[in-house]
C-alpha cells in the first residue's frame, strides 16, 4: 500500500458502489486525502480497524456488502469504531458528516454534529440523544482520549 498520508478506506468486493461518495465529498471539503482498496469480506469493524492500523494518519473507514460504512481510530480498541452509520438508510448529509469527522479527527479538530443525524457513537453504536450538551461532553472526552494516545 502507498504511505502517502491518507485516511484509508477498505471497501468490502460485495459493497455498493455508489453509496459512499457523499463520505468522500466530505473529506475532499476539509482538504483531506483518501485512499481506496479493495478488501475480502470481513465484519465491519475489523476493516475499518485495519484500515485505522494501516493508514499513516492513524484514521481508517470501511465500507461492508450490507452498505454499513465504519470510522475508527488506531487509538480505539478495534471492537468499538468510533462511528457507524447505515448507507442505504441515511441521507447524504449525514454521510458528508461522516467524511468531515473522518477528516477532523485527523486534524485534531472538534467533531462536527448535526440535530438529527443518522450517526451512532458509543459502545455498541448506540443511539445517542441529539442534545448539544452530550455532543459537547462527547466531543471533549474524545479529544482528551486523542491526546493522552498520542503522549
Amino acid at each position: 500500500m502507498n504511505q502517502k498520508p491518507a485516511i484509508v478506506i477498505f471497501v468490502s468486493s460485495s459493497a455498493p458502489t455508489d453509496l459512499l461518495q457523499p463520505v468522500l465529498w466530505g473529506m475532499e471539503e476539509e482538504g483531506i486525502p483518501f485512499e481506496i482498496h479493495q478488501a475480502a469480506n470481513s465484519s465491519i469493524g475489523q476493516l475499518a480497524k485495519q484500515a485505522a492500523d494501516s493508514s499513516p494518519l492513524n484514521v481508517g473507514m470501511a465500507q461492508g456488502g450490507d452498505a454499513m460504512v465504519a470510522l475508527h481510530h488506531r487509538d480505539l480498541p478495534a471492537e468499538t469504531p468510533l462511528f457507524t452509520v447505515n448507507c442505504k438508510n441515511a441521507h447524504s448529509s449525514s454521510l458528508r458528516l461522516l467524511g468531515i469527522n473522518a477528516a477532523r479527527l485527523v486534524k485534531g479538530q472538534p467533531l462536527a454534529f448535526y440535530e438529527h443525524s443518522e450517526l451512532n457513537t458509543g459502545p455498541g453504536n448506540a443511539p445517542q440523544a441529539a442534545d448539544s450538551r452530550l455532543e459537547y461532553l462527547v466531543a471533549l472526552v474524545l479529544d482528551e482520549v486523542l491526546k493522552e494516545g498520542y503522549r
